[in-house]
């Protein structure tokens, strides 16, 4: 396993800290899915870093 494809599974694996609960329950999971659907792909398969935890990935940045 590459050391990129290690950090993928950290990072998908990653439990969100208590801090980022009012964050989370301020944005509806709706919109986290018509953010994924926007993008005109589908998921066929599970993947390692799901789309809708890339979403989150993005909006958790916008906050740093």
């Amino acid at each position: 396993m590459s050391e990129f494809s290690r950090e993928l599974q950290l990072t998908a694996e990653f439990n969100y800290p208590e801090s980022m609960d009012p964050f989370r329950k301020n944005i509806p999971l709706a919109w986290i899915s018509q953010a994924v659907k926007q993008t005109g792909r589908a998921t066929v398969r599970k993947r390692r870093f799901p789309a809708e935890q890339a979403v989150w990935l993005v909006l958790g940045w916008e906050l740093v």
